[in-house]
């Protein structure tokens, strides 16, 4: 990993709590979630998703401070329940203005397998198969992404993906 960033360090006013939320489609139904600092809270909707979730879409987490529009991080991740892996992009900007753009790196991918970075072009943001981890190595990301400091969380391996710019 080229770079690390600390929450505190975000894009945005450093006086204000930072809000985590997301978004993820269930059976065709778009939804919506804001974290709170409860542990069972993200461990229940972690169940929910990992059980309940749409398997071709991709799911959206962010980091916004309160009161503003637009969020200072963004983890993009997809899964495949069936065979147990899944592969995250994560950008960030701090308060230089500076961006960061980070893909998780694992060794359990496959070729037969197919996740995208985004739902609504798969075959111009397909993730490569050298980027997958797997779900339990997911659900740690996402926790360390609700509750940890440091950015991209360190409970996968990340590469520094420098021509993503999306939040």
């Amino acid at each position: 990993m080229s770079s690390q960033l600390h929450k505190s360090n975000l894009a945005g006013p450093g006086d204000r709590n930072l809000v985590i939320s997301g978004a993820f489609r269930i059976h065709g139904s778009r939804y919506g979630v804001t974290f709170g600092r409860n542990r069972l809270g993200l461990s229940t909707f972690l169940e929910f998703f990992e059980a309940q979730g749409d398997n071709a879409e991709t799911a959206f987490l962010h980091i916004t401070p309160q009161g503003v529009e637009f969020p200072s991080a963004s983890l993009r991740f997809h899964l495949d329940r069936e065979f147990g892996v899944a592969a995250a992009l994560m950008v960030a900007a701090d308060r230089d203005g500076k961006e960061y753009s980070w893909m998780t790196s694992g060794k359990a991918g496959r070729d037969d397998i197919i996740l995208v970075q985004d739902s609504s072009s798969p075959r111009d943001t397909r993730f490569p198969s050298e980027s997958f981890i797997t779900i339990a190595e997911l659900r740690e990301v996402i926790t360390q992404w609700v509750f940890g400091d440091a950015l991209p969380p360190p409970a996968a391996r990340w590469v520094a993906m420098p021509d993503v710019r999306w939040f």
